[in-house]
């Protein structure tokens, strides 16, 4: 059985912990294990010093420093919603949606070239506005964030600090007109290409061509893992996220929480399941029947285990309501 990871909610400083494993992860990958590839170069690996230069879009601004042109030298441009700039008549109106700074400096350099003797000219981007990546789901910080040049799937987790330990899964949907995702596992989905990536893989480093670059207006969704709670008489009560789907029994439960406390009503179990449209429906179990293998059963997402103590007084005063709060009020595992 894999070792658990425990926190409690919200775990303020469980997050930290998280982003902070995410960067100290990233900074650990060699560049043999990072293989990003871009749009329109399938089977191409970039290595972390070949990443793909930042070019400019619509709503980029940048400052220019130019010698011997006190009309253009330190002035700041913002690319307007067509890609155009315009510059002063030296220069003239230039497309640079889709240029690197370099290559527009060159450019700039070119028109000066024709009115001054080797002009020095150099650009600054001082507003990335052009890459929004929208992450929402179990991330510590949901929100809209902009690249600000090339950045990995590890990266853009980062940034918004980690997925919770309540996270399932990383998936990615990228319009058609930016490319497919470059993943054997990739589908098509309308007008979207879309991805599904295990964050235990991506985090363990287990699948590191998973860790794909990451281009803008690519939408990014963490889902909720599908969690189960034991509570009460057990030696390690809470939830437990189950990560990539997988089901559990009461059996896998029972173990998961490590066995039942020596003053616990075994015969007297139940689950508590919360029915959509109707109130909570009650499933006694006995829990030394499941441990000889006489009977078991498979679990369903939200369902909580609860195991009372043998004393009766305190077992009656347990109210659906009551176990319900227990379970959302407990510590989280995953694994």
């Amino acid at each position: 059985m894999a070792k658990a990871v425990r926190t409690q909610r919200p775990g303020k400083v469980t997050n930290v912990i998280l982003s902070l494993l995410l960067i100290s992860a990233a900074g650990n990958l060699s560049s043999a294990q990072i293989q990003p590839t871009t749009a329109g170069l399938t089977g191409v690996t970039l290595y972390p010093n070949m990443l793909p230069a930042y070019r400019l879009g619509p709503g980029d601004e940048f400052s220019v420093m130019a010698s011997h042109t006190d009309d253009l030298n330190n002035k700041t441009f913002r690319v307007s919603v067509t890609g155009d700039v315009n510059f002063p008549d030296k220069v003239g109106t230039i497309h640079v949606a889709g240029m690197t700074s370099e290559e527009l400096q060159a450019t700039i350099v070119k028109s000066l070239s024709e009115t001054i003797r080797r002009p020095e000219v150099s650009i600054n981007i001082t507003q990335y506005r052009s890459q929004p990546v929208t992450v929402f789901g179990e991330v510590n910080r949901p929100s809209t964030i902009q690249l600000e040049g090339s950045k990995t799937l590890f990266e853009v987790m980062a940034m918004v600090g980690g997925p919770k330990l309540e996270a399932s899964r990383i998936i990615i949907r990228r319009p058609l007109e930016s490319g497919r995702i470059p993943l054997s596992s990739a589908v098509i989905d309308g007008d979207f290409s879309m991805v599904e990536i295990s964050i235990q893989s991506l985090t363990n480093l287990n699948r590191p061509q998973d860790n794909i670059l990451i281009l803008s207006n690519d939408v990014i969704t963490v889902p909720r893992a599908e969690v189960v709670y034991v509570i009460g008489e057990v030696r390690k009560p809470g939830g437990f996220a189950l990560i990539d789907k997988r089901n559990i029994t009461v059996l896998d439960l029972i173990v998961k929480a490590e066995g039942a406390l020596p003053n616990a009503a075994q015969k007297n179990a139940k689950v508590i399941r919360q029915v959509a449209g109707a109130s909570s429906i009650e499933i006694p179990v006995n829990i030394r029947d499941v441990m000889n293998n006489k009977t078991n059963f498979t679990l369903q997402p939200e369902d909580i285990l609860y195991v009372p103590d043998s004393f009766a007084k305190s077992t009656a005063k347990k109210t659906f309501d009551t176990i319900i709060q227990m379970a959302l009020g407990s510590a989280i595992y995953r694994y």
